[in-house]
């Protein structure tokens, strides 16, 4: 037994998923919104940090200011240098230590 007529089978016209341009507009929104979110929390991370190409020094920046003005007389550390509580630092003008 031949066919010789040709037949064809039409299917329903269905989309494909994401394939829509609204839906590429959202995903890639997504994608640029999750990227935004990546930068700002890198960002935080790294704020108010000091780091060292040629150390390994890593810290917080910290602004300190004096309680008193006066002229310092005499300064009894040095830079870097560990102190403990209590122990005079400086004495100023007005002859007293602190």
């Amino acid at each position: 037994m031949v066919m010789s007529e040709v037949q064809s089978v039409s299917l329903p016209n269905l989309k494909v998923a994401g394939s829509s341009k609204r839906g590429r507009i959202i995903f890639s929104a997504a994608v640029l919104l999750l990227g935004a979110i990546i930068i700002a929390f890198v960002l935080w991370l790294a704020q108010g940090r000091v780091v060292s190409v040629q150390a390994a020094a890593d810290g917080m920046v910290y602004t300190i200011a004096p309680e008193i003005s006066a002229k310092l007389l005499d300064l009894q550390v040095q830079a870097g240098s560990f102190v403990e509580k209590g122990q005079v630092v400086a004495h100023h003008a007005n002859d007293q230590s602190y």
